[in-house]
């Protein structure tokens, strides 16, 4: 990744989450970023959490949602990263 890449990446996820907060609670919201950030590559807790915490979200509420959606939105594979579900 490049660093206008992972900029733009952050612009991305900036506009996503507006757009989530006018139709979505606070967790589904999460759960959406969170997919997000594992589909660019973000995918280790400690990546979603740093990449999230960009965002003020706060990292107990991360940790919650990952766990609350692993096995519908996504998965934590042996290495502990997570993949996205289809």
């Amino acid at each position: 990744m490049t660093n206008d890449e992972i900029n733009e990446f952050f612009r991305n996820l900036r506009e996503l989450r507006r757009t989530c907060r006018r139709t979505m609670s606070s967790d589904d919201r999460l759960a959406v970023l969170i997919a997000a950030c594992i589909d660019f590559g973000f995918n280790t807790k400690r990546q979603v959490i740093g990449v999230l915490r960009r965002l003020d979200f706060k990292d107990n509420h991360i940790i919650r949602v990952l766990g609350v959606y692993a096995g519908t939105q996504w998965r934590q594979a042996e290495d502990g990263s997570y993949i996205s579900l289809p």
